[in-house]
């Protein structure tokens, strides 16, 4: 973790949701990995500078193991769409890494995963309009974190 913060990975950094939750979450001080398909489109924008800030380029699309990027964080938001194309890759890579995932979007996971084997946290389906979603997720992670303290 940077300057021991709690590290949360955001999948998805240039659309509305991971935008929208990498300013908030960097407000609050959480030590942020962020990844973006291409660095260079948004280089000269002038997003993602604070020091809080790790930018990474990652096309999940062509990456077979995104549970590197994930390796050591607290917390993952997968915040890629369409979520029904990509939701499961970033709930399983999560999962094989012993990491909590959340995602606004990956409601048909529910079904899915219902009868597995696999153990860990996940919330899906939390919304990506602003009001209840926004203050579920400020809830989960201030009760994963107090929860999960780990000294």
């Amino acid at each position: 973790m940077i300057n021991n913060r709690r590290t949360i990975c955001i999948l998805g950094g240039t659309g509305t949701v991971g935008v929208t939750a990498c300013k908030v979450l960097s407000k609050l001080g959480y030590s942020l990995r962020v990844s973006v398909r291409n660095i260079e489109t948004i280089k000269d924008t002038g997003m993602y500078m604070a020091p809080n800030i790790q930018l990474f380029e990652l096309d999940i699309d062509k990456e077979s193991n995104i549970g590197k990027f994930f390796k050591g964080s607290d917390l993952v938001i997968g915040a890629i769409g369409p979520s029904a194309d990509y939701s499961e890759k970033m709930l399983l890579e999560a999962m094989a890494e012993n990491i909590p995932y959340v995602d606004p979007g990956g409601i048909h996971l529910i079904r899915k995963m219902r009868n597995s084997s696999m153990k860990g946290t996940a919330i899906v389906g939390s919304g990506i309009f602003p009001g209840l979603s926004g203050w579920m997720l400020s809830s989960v992670l201030k009760e994963a974190f107090n929860n999960n303290r780990d000294g």
